[in-house]
C-alpha cells in the first residue's frame, strides 16, 4: 500500500458515553484493537486525538484514530491527522453511527451529504470536502415504547443484549475494511452494504 490510509471512529470521549449508540466508531477502534492485538501499535494520544497505526503485514500503514474533541468537533482531530500524515481526504474511512440504518446492518458509501449527522459535518467543514469514505453503522430509530428524543437515544446505551449484536456488525467491518484493502472498494461495497445480523431472535430482541 503506497499511500496512506486514516480509518476513524467517531464518539464521544468519557466513561459516560462509553457504550452509548453515538460511540460507535469509538467501539470499533477498541474491537480492532482487541482483535488485531499485536498488529496495532500506539502512535500519540493528546487533548484532540488518540491514534494508532495498523502493522498487520496483510496490511501495512494504515493510521486509525479516534477524536477526543467530542462528536461536533470531530473534524479538528480528523484534518491535524491529515497534516501530520500526508493524507489525501479519498484515503480516509469514517466509521460512525447512522440511524436510518437497522440494528445488525451497516452501509458503506463516499461522498455525499452529512445526513445530519454532527461529526460528519465538521469533518466535512474541516477538511472542505465531502470526498471521502464512511461506514455507516446502524443504530436504527427509537421505538414507539422507547419515549426518547433522537438526541435522547443517540446519548443512550446498548442494552447488553443488543452489544451483542454490535459485537458481531463490527467483526464484519473489520472484515469489510480488510476487503476494501486487499479485494477492492466494489468487492468491499457489495460485502458491507449486504451484510446483516441475523436470527434476532437468539437475542431475544423485539
Amino acid at each position: 500500500m503506497k499511500e496512506r490510509y486514516l480509518i476513524v471512529g467517531l464518539g464521544n470521549p468519557g466513561p459516560e458515553y462509553e457504550t452509548t449508540r453515538h460511540n460507535i466508531g469509538f467501539l470499533f477502534v477498541d474491537h480492532l484493537k482487541d482483535k488485531k492485538e499485536g498488529f496495532v501499535r500506539s502512535l500519540h494520544k493528546n487533548k484532540i486525538c488518540e491514534s494508532f497505526e495498523l502493522v498487520d503485514p496483510i496490511l501495512p500503514g494504515c493510521i486509525v484514530a479516534k477524536p477526543l474533541t467530542f462528536m461536533n468537533r470531530s473534524g479538528i482531530a480528523v484534518a491535524e491527522m491529515v497534516r501530520q500524515f500526508n493524507i489525501f481526504p479519498q484515503n480516509i474511512i469514517v466509521v460512525h453511527d447512522d440511524l436510518d440504518i437497522l440494528l445488525g446492518r451497516m452501509k458503506l458509501k463516499f461522498g455525499g451529504s452529512d445526513a445530519g449527522h454532527n461529526g460528519i459535518k465538521s469533518i466535512i467543514n474541516s477538511l472542505g470536502t465531502r470526498d471521502f469514505f464512511r461506514i455507516r453503522i446502524g443504530i436504527g430509530r427509537p421505538g414507539p415504547d422507547e419515549k426518547m428524543t433522537i438526541t435522547e437515544w443517540v446519548l443512550s446505551p446498548f442494552k447488553k443484549i443488543e452489544l451483542r449484536i454490535i459485537e458481531r456488525v463490527l467483526d464484519g467491518t473489520i472484515e469489510g475494511i480488510y476487503r476494501f484493502f486487499l479485494e477492492g472498494k466494489d468487492k468491499a461495497l457489495n460485502f458491507i452494504n449486504g451484510f446483516r445480523v441475523e436470527n434476532f431472535d437468539q437475542y431475544n430482541l423485539k
